[in-house]
């Protein structure tokens, strides 16, 4: 008989109306991280694997409404005394199921298919069990459903991951369809960073997006309360400073002498040092500026949620002229061929061109894809990530039209210009890809950079992008 050792538990839900997971307690000798939608388990030193230390993993049910209904979404990690086999993982998950709650139990049915696309020795499986000796509910019979996956760590063959997501009812309760149980283990997934490949430096917190400015690195991080701006030596990847907000920070934007960010949640302006990130000067814009860009002395601000564009002199610090209002849902922004491109986030979905000299826009707006988000120029080209059909656009800055849609086969992230090329990261898979702009096809190879990309920024080194999940920002060299 093999025996079991709990390492650790992560997310368990029940008896809430609204609940969330909890942070993984770190596990003795934890270097090894499995991700996936539910939360990050940890597992024994592996070389290469990465380590997560996520404190709100993505997890999230509207389900137990009462005593006599509990659901529960677990991630457990388990020391084997032996190994297991592919002709013994199924007795092995009968036994897991029927032992598993600590008390006997009765099998009413047993499914269990192996799934070597999650892992060389991997399984899901289904089952449902009768329960009598629920603890205060003696001689009622509750029925519990569960499905979940088995894997055996390739590096580790003593090691066994359970995912588990299971509903519990009294046996005259209806039980809901396990819809939200089946979404939730399709996001089970491997990562293994390609080490290698990229250089990491270690926030400590959860950075989402990183610029280059004034010869370093910038980051923004989220901690519990508040924002943090970072600022990194790009050379030897040490933090050279950490400035706390005690506001929401939006964007940055970089002018010869200053660096400036946007405070949402405060509605201002902030001017910093750029050697102490020291605020040196506030304007005051209203409602909740968000996405910030600076051309010659004249800083842009939109404003999603008021839309609006307001543009501020960064010598004077005052506001230049009305609000624009031509813009129901105006967000990021890019300069290219002496004009700004906005994507208007209202049901049309465009992207719209504004005269920073009028002050007015100019041509047709561009209808984009579902999900238009940040954008690069480069190439001749204005490029915007479509999150939601999983692509980039290319549109002609002249003709107004979208030249090309470019399917990627990931949720993308960001993108940025550099060596040529451009790359796009991926917020679902963790990878960086490479875009040609010459024939807008996809390189061949791509790399595994993180766990989820979550900011890019391109530089004559190579390619900056913040991983917020891993906590950590990074450099790609160029070959």
């Amino acid at each position: 008989m093999r025996t079991l050792k709990r390492i650790s538990t992560v997310a368990v839900l029940s008896m809430m109306t609204a609940v969330s997971a909890q942070e993984l307690g770190r596990a003795e000798n934890a270097a090894i991280t499995y991700g996936f939608k539910g939360g990050w388990v940890m597992a024994p030193p592996g070389d290469g694997w990465d380590v997560n230390r996520s404190r709100n993993p993505e997890l999230s049910f509207v389900r137990g409404l009462s005593k006599d209904h509990s659901v529960a979404a677990t991630v457990s990690t388990y020391f084997m005394d032996s190994t297991l086999s592919r002709e013994t993982l199924p007795q092995f998950l009968r036994r897991y199921a029927l032992e598993g709650q600590g008390r006997p139990l009765t099998e009413r049915s047993f499914e269990v298919i192996p799934d070597s696309s999650i892992a060389p020795m991997a399984a899901r499986y289904r089952y449902q069990v009768e329960d009598r000796n629920v603890p205060h509910h003696k001689g009622m019979t509750f029925i519990l459903e569960a499905q979940g996956v088995f894997l055996v760590h390739p590096d580790a063959p003593h090691l066994l991951i359970v995912v588990e997501f299971s509903e519990r009812a009294e046996a005259s309760v209806a039980r809901t369809e396990a819809t939200v149980g089946d979404s939730y283990l399709a996001q089970l997934h491997l990562v293994r960073v390609d080490t290698a490949a990229v250089r990491r430096v270690a926030i400590g917190s959860y950075p989402d997006r990183v610029w280059l400015a004034h010869g370093s690195i910038w980051a923004l991080s989220k901690p519990e309360v508040g924002t943090d701006l970072i600022r990194i030596d790009p050379s030897n990847l040490t933090i050279l400073a950490r400035v706390h907000f005690d506001g929401l920070i939006s964007d940055l934007a970089p002018t010869p002498d200053a660096i400036w960010v946007t405070d949402r949640q405060n509605g201002v302006l902030l001017r910093l040092n750029p050697a102490t990130g020291a605020t040196t000067a506030t304007v005051k814009c209203g409602g909740h500026p968000g996405h910030l860009l600076a051309t010659s002395e004249v800083l842009w601000v939109t404003d999603r949620e008021n839309g609006t564009i307001q543009s501020v002199d960064a010598r004077s610090l005052k506001l230049v002229g009305k609000p624009i209002r031509e813009l129901k849902h105006p967000d990021s922004m890019v300069d290219g061929g002496g004009v700004l491109w906005i994507v208007n986030k209202d049901q049309s979905r465009t992207v719209a061109c504004l005269d920073p000299k009028t002050r007015e826009l100019v041509g047709a707006a561009i209808p984009v894809g579902a999900g238009a988000n940040s954008m690069a120029y480069g190439a001749g080209s204005l490029w915007v990530v479509c999150e939601e059909i999983d692509s980039i656009q290319r549109l002609d800055p002249v003709k107004h039209v979208v030249a090309s849609t470019i399917p990627l086969g990931f949720q993308p992230s960001g993108m940025a210009f550099a060596g040529g090329v451009l790359w796009v990261g991926s917020w679902s898979t963790g990878r960086l890809m490479a875009v040609d702009p010459a024939t807008n096809n996809l390189r061949e190879k791509s790399c595994q950079a993180g766990l989820r990309i979550s900011g890019l920024a391109g530089s004559d080194e190579g390619v900056w992008f913040a991983d917020s999940p891993a906590g950590t920002v990074s450099l790609m060299p160029l070959p």
